[in-house]
């Protein structure tokens, strides 16, 4: 994983990597899968970028050069994932990203308050994708509760999509199939002067389920599809087992678990959390996934191997704000207590 960021231009994009980098060596990911390594923007053009598998350009596209926009549309092209944000001079990103066909988007502004009446939320996850698998049925996410104080406005155009919507009707999260890749444009920037997103419960796991889409984490005998996809090339000649429907003239038609011929299993819009090859069984795996449907049931207890992602296990301690209560209200007995002695004097 490579990032990008003007580092040396605005050294509080420092900030922004420590979030991102934190995803990758959380004890709820096996960090071991992911080398993180990040660079000055103006290196872009000199680093091998094919060697990454996902790349996050992070405030990075408003000092983008031509020559930098051709090394990064090759890369998409040829299959690579980029994770971005706007940037400080949004409307110039957005439009270096339209004319070099990486997002089919127009600037509307930016959207900045202060006031909590007026700060728009997570409001929609678009279906049939695997971030709205991610979310299913997880009643303690708060992917629909944090605050956005600032954003990028963008009015998305085919064949861009917003995945992500917020109450007010626009993106939170854009993406944009470039060739094999896949182009990421998040409306805001990876710290807390725009969103709570970054500390919050829903951060670590959109991440992840995003950078397992990657090649570099599929393993060689399972393909990862969103419904709509066509099966790969390397795969793409294998007879499809057509008893279960999931197939249809080698287009993922609907959520599940299909297999091959060959015996190679195939997953669409299956989460990270449920994925095939850190399971013992696939015949478990595939029960669950169809008995479930309306709920995803996230819970290890059934699956050896699972990956709890932290926001499952958080839990708030409450004693030491009951502690503080207690304390508080002794105090002010006291004083109570002093005045009332006070008045019969």
């Amino acid at each position: 994983i490579m990032a990008f960021a003007p580092l040396k231009i605005e050294p509080l994009r420092s900030q922004d990597l420590l979030y991102v980098s934190k995803v990758f060596s959380s004890s709820s990911v096996n960090s071991s899968d992911y080398d993180f390594f990040y660079f000055d923007i103006e290196n872009f053009a000199n680093i091998e970028i094919d060697t990454a598998s996902v790349i996050f350009l992070v405030g990075a596209i408003t000092y983008f050069k031509d020559v930098d926009f051709e090394i990064l549309y090759s890369y998409l092209e040829k299959g690579g994932t980029v994770i971005a944000t706007p940037g400080i001079m949004a409307s110039q990103s957005i439009q270096y990203l339209q004319m070099h066909e990486i997002l089919s988007s127009e600037y509307q502004g930016v959207f900045d308050s202060k006031s909590i009446f007026t700060q728009p939320r997570v409001s929609k996850i678009q279906e049939d994708t695997f971030l709205s698998v991610l979310f299913k049925g997880v009643e303690d996410s708060d992917i629909f509760t944090f605050p956005v104080f600032k954003y990028t406005k963008l009015a998305i155009k085919a064949p861009a999509e917003s995945w992500i919507t917020m109450t007010d009707g626009f993106p939170f999260l854009a993406l944009q199939n470039v060739g094999k890749g896949r182009f990421y444009m998040f409306t805001i920037e990876f710290n807390p002067f725009f969103s709570d997103f970054p500390i919050t419960n829903s951060f670590l796991p959109i991440m992840c389920e995003i950078t397992d889409k990657a090649s570099f984490l599929n393993k060689s005998y399972v393909q990862k599809l969103s419904v709509g996809q066509r099966l790969t090339e390397n795969i793409n000649n294998a007879k499809i087992d057509s008893k279960d429907g999931i197939f249809v003239g080698g287009i993922a038609e609907k959520q599940g678990i299909s297999c091959l011929s060959s015996g190679i299993p195939v997953e669409i819009n299956v989460s990270r959390l449920e994925s095939f090859p850190e399971k013992q069984s696939y015949a478990i795996v595939r029960s669950r996934i169809f008995q479930q449907s309306d709920k995803i049931n996230i819970s290890s207890s059934s699956v050896s191997g699972s990956i709890i992602y932290g926001h499952q296990k958080n839990k708030i301690n409450l004693w030491p704000y009951f502690a503080l209560s207690v304390f508080i209200v002794c105090i002010a007995e006291m004083l109570v207590s002093r005045v009332l002695d006070r008045r019969e004097v």
